[in-house]
């Protein structure tokens, strides 16, 4: 509060700091504590009080009454300016309920609130409570900032999926993939349960190592238990390949196996409707999706397949047909007099086995 001080013929405004504001008191009691605690210094004499600042210089001249008080008559004891506080940057931030030190700031330059004025400078530094209460993730970004992997194998992103709310055909409720950061050719496995995860990567890693005289040198996931398995371990650190986990909780981070669930899907559930096939098909489903995937441009590579990019070979669709058409299917066992076909549906391809269904 701010206390006009008399002084002779003239006033002089003194701030004082941490006061009890009472507007239906008659009078303005001041405590001699806070004007020492505000840098002045109090004279008493039988027939005056005397204030001075810090440079020893008299600002208040203030005289006793016949009762002993000293004194100062006024119009008003406080006027509207004198209600304002000077408060920190900090102070304010909490007395707002923290609100954000930019939109205190904002309130208090153009002049949206009275009452209160900051103090200059100060650094805001951090809050406890706000920590506490808004911490949040940072951001993950949508685009990729690291660089491609150089050449098939460098890096492999892998993932499991499921359980699956139905059971596959052949009584499959998950599924695991691995994808080629340099060619981003992905290879899926169906599985019965999580831990069947280890035998299909070492099928996976047989199979690059056959086919392409290459070994895996990194293999990111998440923390899924069943990455962090004893002998997946200890199996990787036989290989000499690196892992590479995901911050936890943050399925984000593996970004590439995470794009490649959601994208296949999605055309799980349109092939599936569009088919009008029972939904335990699923696993079909997603093996012809993925072979088809492969088989797709993608802005990774500059619209170049994943095959292509693999086998430098562009991919053949000649025989292509739309997922869930109606065939003939050949039957032997049928007696002499009966068709020597049954009517059947045919649901893709898949790059593990290399065949159709």
């Amino acid at each position: 509060m701010q206390v006009e001080v008399p002084n002779g013929n003239t006033t002089t405004t003194i701030l004082l700091k941490d006061v009890l504001y009472a507007p239906d008191m008659g009078v303005t009691i001041i405590s001699i504590s806070h004007i020492a605690s505000a840098g002045y210094a109090a004279l008493f004499r039988a027939n005056f009080c005397c204030i001075f600042d810090s440079k020893k210089h008299r600002i208040g001249h203030v005289p006793v009454t016949s009762n002993g008080l000293y004194r100062v008559d006024h119009s008003e004891a406080a006027s509207s300016a004198s209600l304002s506080r000077r408060l920190t940057l900090k102070q304010l931030h909490c007395c707002m309920g923290h609100i954000a030190p930019e939109a205190v700031q904002k309130l208090v330059r153009e002049g949206r609130v009275n009452g209160v004025d900051l103090e200059e400078g100060g650094d805001f530094g951090s809050c406890d409570s706000c920590e506490y209460a808004k911490t949040t993730r940072k951001l993950i970004k949508k685009e990729r900032s690291a660089l491609r992997a150089a050449r098939f194998g460098d890096e492999i992103h892998s993932d499991v999926w499921g359980p699956s709310p139905l059971e596959s055909i052949f009584h499959h409720k998950y599924y695991v993939s691995f994808i080629d950061d340099h060619t981003r050719y992905s290879h899926i496995t169906l599985l019965r349960k999580k831990d069947e995860t280890f035998e299909s990567y070492k099928h996976f890693e047989a199979w690059a190592a056959t086919q392409y005289n290459i070994k895996i040198k990194r293999l990111c996931s998440d923390r899924g238990g069943e990455y962090l398995d004893q002998d997946f371990t200890a199996h990787l650190q036989a290989q000499g390949t690196e892992r590479c986990l995901t911050t936890h909780d943050t399925p984000k981070h593996n970004g590439v196996a995470e794009a490649l669930n959601h994208c296949i899907l999605e055309h799980v559930r349109a092939m599936l409707h569009q088919s009008g096939l029972p939904k335990f098909l699923w696993g079909e489903a997603i093996l012809h999706v993925n072979w088809l995937k492969n088989r797709t441009s993608t802005r990774a590579l500059d619209n170049m397949t994943p095959y292509e990019a693999l086998t430098s070979n562009k991919p053949n669709l000649s025989n292509l047909h739309k997922w869930g058409t109606k065939v003939w299917v050949h039957n032997a066992t049928n007696s002499k007099l009966e068709g020597r076909s049954n009517v059947g549906r045919w649901v893709g391809y898949d790059d593990e086995s290399m065949h159709a269904h």
